[in-house]
């Protein structure tokens, strides 16, 4: 019964891809559907009905069985879970390897734990590969859960982000901000403007200016190649495929949380308009991070922002840091406090050393002074995991895919000009020095 589910979800999957492909090519041309297309594409859709039909049945009948199963069938027989049984009752697996290992069986030796067809039942239509040849299987929130959490927990920048969970039916979000470039008068708020009575025969009527910031979730994937011995080995599995997973995850955010292009992917800071770039100091040496590109950076920061802000920096500012100095008044202080500040402050900042993401010293971005709760962190469900042993068939290794719904932006969308700045200097949470 699992294994007829299976196939008939890769039928589906073909056919709405074959229908994609007809829809993509007349979309290319700028044309509608030509006649032997609509005809193709009914015939593809009448297929699809009776293939969701079959499938409605199928499942049906599976519910019937194991509504007749016996109650005292032995534990490697008992009959599969229900969705909700799966997402709420007790977890069958002994561990997180011991499921991977199972569902490595499905593709390396074609058996299918009767453990897996709950999985296989809350496996997402429409939106994975659901492929017999691939055995995909949802992972259990609990272990979805545990991937996250280690991912978390490895990733410098992405906690200090301010997280969004988007709920069922949404595939991102939209809120409003001030669209303010200036805290000129006149020109808050987006053009919001306050008179004292003896003004009144200049009174303008005035009103905010409001944007909208959308960001979208995109997949992020992390594959892991494991070899048929270690496979077998449920405990090695857990600890090599949960610490592939989490580092990947952990870099791969982190780097576009810095680098992103905002195309498929995270707005990274080094891109974004809301970030500003400090000159270097006249007279600067080559190869060279100063107290004065600290100090002219720290201005540049909002004060509502100084709380929440932290120095980033690549491993090679370090050597600029020992010997910083002003006035024979240090600026670089070493960690005294390894609750608050293990790694030390600059001008009271705490440092978050060694971003490996961010530049080499001397080049734009090796420093970074944010406060990253400006930064939006979008996400959606747990992990998506799936398998193959046709990807490295020749070198006999099973590829394990993991996909999680993810984006991030700045939530600003551009730097703002202070009230009353001498100069048009702009200031944000997110500031980094010229090339050096």
């Amino acid at each position: 019964m699992v294994a007829r589910l299976l196939e008939l979800r890769g039928r589906a999957k073909e056919i709405k891809a074959e229908i994609g492909q007809l829809l993509q090519a007349s979309a290319k041309d700028k044309r509608p559907l030509t006649e032997v297309e609509a005809e193709s594409s009914e015939k593809l859709q009448a297929e699809l009905d009776l293939v969701a039909a079959t499938m409605k049945a199928e499942e049906k009948m599976a519910a019937y069985e194991r509504e007749e199963a016996p109650a005292a069938a032995p534990a490697a027989a008992a009959p599969a879970a229900t969705p909700a049984a799966r997402s709420e009752g007790p977890n069958p697996w002994k561990s997180f390897g011991e499921f991977l290992a199972a569902v490595a069986n499905v593709s390396i030796k074609g058996e299918i734990d009767p453990r897996l067809s709950s999985g296989m039942q809350g496996a997402a239509s429409g939106l994975n590969a659901t492929v017999p040849s691939e055995g995909g299987f949802l992972v259990r929130q609990d272990f979805s859960t545990m991937l996250l959490d280690k991912a978390m927990t490895e990733s410098v920048l992405a906690p200090d982000c301010t997280p969004i969970t988007i709920g069922d039916g949404f595939d991102g979000i939209e809120l409003p901000y001030v669209d303010e470039t200036s805290r000129a008068t006149g020109s808050r708020w987006g053009g919001v403007q306050v008179f004292r009575r003896a003004e009144a025969d200049t009174v303008t009527a005035t009103k905010p200016k409001l944007g909208k910031l959308e960001i979208r979730l995109e997949d992020m994937m992390a594959v892991c190649y494991l070899t048929g011995r270690s496979v077998q080995d449920a405990a090695a599995l857990e600890s090599i495929v949960s610490a592939a997973y989490a580092s990947e995850f952990a870099f791969k955010i982190d780097d576009e949380i810095i680098n992103g292009t905002g195309a498929g992917q995270c707005l990274g800071l080094l891109v974004s308009p809301a970030t500003v770039t400090q000159t270097k100091e006249s007279g600067q040496s080559a190869n060279t991070f100063v107290a004065g590109n600290v100090q002219q950076m720290f201005a540049r920061l909002p004060g509502r922002n100084l709380k929440g802000a932290k120095w980033y920096i690549n491993q090679e500012v370090w050597p600029q840091l020992f010997k910083m100095n002003q006035a024979n008044m240090p600026i670089f202080l070493p960690g005294f406090n390894l609750a608050s500040a293990p790694f030390g402050t600059l001008l009271g900042l705490p440092i978050a050393p060694n971003i490996e993401q961010l530049p080499g010293l001397t080049t734009k971005g090796d420093v970074l002074l944010a406060d990253l709760r400006q930064y939006l962190l979008i996400k959606k469900g747990g992990v998506d995991a799936q398998s193959s042993m046709h990807v490295r068939f020749l070198f006999d290794e099973m590829t394990y895919r993991f996909i999680q719904r993810i984006n991030g932006a700045p939530a600003w969308k551009t730097a703002i000009t202070p009230y009353k700045a001498t100069s048009n200097t702009s200031i944000s949470p997110f500031v980094v020095v010229e090339n050096r």
